[in-house]
């Protein structure tokens, strides 16, 4: 009958009744026949609890990375702009050291002999305008030294290979400053023979290698280690090797150094033949 009230009563009925309906769903025929002949819904009737925390955990996993990748992605744009900031700092650097060797001769040359000594030892008091441009520009290289030192310092921090990079501008500066022991140690775990072949670190190894080898071969007593660092660069480097067979050959005085440079040189053109008009020139000289 219209407006006819339902009993509160049945109404909780009702209720209870569609709960109990709810629990027992797994309980149809239908449903349980198709459990037993579906595998997969058998599966997902017994463990949907784990599934679903399977699948947040995957979710969670999956944005986690979205996440770090992006923030990978600006920290590695954050490296390459420190990186090029550095090499600008760098070669200003360079320049001003060329500048005050330039400068220093000029000075020397004009001061003779005596005011050069005197010069050397800090003890000049002239009052030359080339001697007032040598004091600003060792203040000002000073300056410059620092400021390449903090970029490389700030590149350390950043992901690889920039860390790699900030050691080897840190040991140019040592090499600079005529401190071995800094450079060496600044150098001497990069491990080139160690790097697999298709690792990108291989590269920098290879070129700390090379800034080391070329730093030592002023130093009557790291002369020997230096031929050998170059020695095993030209032979087993991939991508150091040219520039540390040139070297070597450059370096040779004696019959038997010049021919272990021939040799090398001979080696590398074979391995690397798209450089043979980088090698001949010096491989001649050695012939």
């Amino acid at each position: 009958m219209q407006g006819q009230q339902i009993p509160s009563g049945s109404q909780e009925s009702g209720s209870k009744d569609s709960k109990d309906q709810s629990h027992r769903i797994f309980e149809d025929p239908a449903i349980s026949e198709a459990i037993k002949e579906d595998p997969l819904f058998k599966f997902l009737s017994e463990y949907w609890k784990q599934v679903l925390v399977i699948v947040a955990a995957a979710v969670a996993i999956f944005y986690g990375r979205e996440a770090y990748n992006r923030n990978y992605l600006i920290a590695m744009q954050h490296g390459g702009d420190q990186l090029a900031t550095l090499r600008k700092e760098y070669a200003e650097y360079e320049g001003m050291l060329a500048e005050l060797e330039d400068l220093k001769t000029k000075v020397q040359n004009q001061a003779g002999k005596k005011d050069a000594k005197a010069l050397k030892d800090k003890k000049s008091e002239g009052t030359s305008e080339d001697q007032k441009k040598l004091a600003d520009l060792e203040k000002r290289l000073k300056d410059k030294r620092e400021q390449v030192l903090e970029m490389a310092g700030y590149l350390e921090q950043s992901h690889p290979p920039y860390p790699q990079i900030g050691k080897i501008y840190k040991a140019l500066v040592a090499r600079h400053d005529g401190n071995l022991e800094q450079l060496k140690a600044l150098l001497g775990g990069f491990n080139w023979q160690q790097t697999p072949e298709d690792d990108p670190a291989r590269f920098y190894a290879e070129n700390a290698a090379l800034v080391l080898a070329r730093s030592l071969v002023d130093d009557k007593e790291s002369y020997s280690q230096a031929r050998s660092i170059l020695k095993n660069l030209a032979e087993k480097g991939l991508y150091a090797a040219v520039p540390a067979a040139l070297t070597l050959a450059r370096i040779s005085a004696t019959d038997e150094e010049k021919a272990e440079a021939r040799m090398a040189l001979e080696d590398l053109i074979k391995r690397q033949p798209e450089q043979v008009e980088l090698i001949e020139p010096e491989l001649n000289k050695l012939r």
